[in-house]
């Protein structure tokens, strides 16, 4: 995270100082950089809104975040309050990955540099987009698994559906199991996507894998922090916290410190 965060500042000073150098110290009362993020409901988001804020503070230029609270109504409604203030480049999290292309073309028709970020923007017209390998952090979670639990019951929660690094972790992960699910060491027995990335769909989602499972569960892989916490909380629920391993990433406080204990 810290490394990709490094990245995004550094791509951030390339390409807002271009954009904006023939604008002066600022832009007298107006906007210059406006950033969207998807929502105020995960830590992910409200840390990235401090990180943004830490990076642009000693800078010229005025800045304005808005949140989503995961709707694309109110995405492209905060794109455009942010066009009448004036901005000149555009920082956006989509909420949906299809849906955006709408507040990205509104952007584009006022000149507006356009940043795509951690979450690209699909069918759009973006002058960047920056994340990470997602297919490679799915990877990466199956193997950690695999790690604990070489063989047994797994459960798949997946992030939302429109997003596409969603599919993307999924892929990842799925490659490394594909080989044990075909010899039969690793079964795949709930494999659902979590409408919106919300916590609380995970945890609806776990419960029925307990349920319909019989309780039979041997690992959980989330496709994020706030998933994975969400399913372990359901796990402790009910009694099961050393018998099912939970992968999960994003590295939120809340899962370090479950990690440690």
């Amino acid at each position: 995270m810290k490394k990709k965060w490094n990245l995004l500042v550094m791509l951030l000073v390339l390409v807002v100082g271009g954009v904006l150098a023939g604008c002066g110290n600022g832009s007298g009362g107006n906007v210059d950089i406006g950033i969207v993020l998807p929502t105020k409901d995960e830590p992910r988001w409200v840390q990235d809104e401090q990180r943004f804020k830490d990076a642009l503070k000693d800078s010229d230029y005025t800045t304005e975040i808005l949140f989503s609270q995961g709707s694309s109504a109110k995405e492209k409604e905060n794109v455009e309050a942010l066009l009448n203030k004036g901005i000149k480049v555009l920082i956006i999290t989509p909420h949906d990955a299809a849906a955006a292309a709408a507040a990205v073309e509104a952007a584009k028709k006022d000149d507006v540099t356009v940043i795509s970020y951690d979450r690209i923007v699909k069918n759009a017209d973006i002058d960047l987009y920056i994340s990470f390998d997602n297919e490679r952090v799915g990877q990466l979670q199956a193997e950690e698994l695999l790690k604990s639990v070489p063989q047994g019951n797994v459960v798949y929660i997946g992030g939302a559906s429109t997003d596409h690094n969603s599919h993307l972790l999924k892929k990842g992960a799925m490659n490394v199991l594909a080989p044990l699910i075909r010899s039969g060491d690793i079964r795949i027995q709930y494999d659902q996507w979590t409408k919106n990335w919300q916590p609380k769909e995970a945890a609806k989602g776990m419960e029925e894998a307990l349920r319909i499972n019989h309780h039979q569960i041997d690992a959980v892989i989330s496709a994020n922090d706030a998933t994975a916490y969400a399913a372990m909380q359901v796990i402790k629920q009910q009694g099961m916290t050393k018998k099912i391993a939970v992968i999960g990433q994003d590295a939120d406080a809340v899962n370090i410190q479950a990690i440690q204990q």
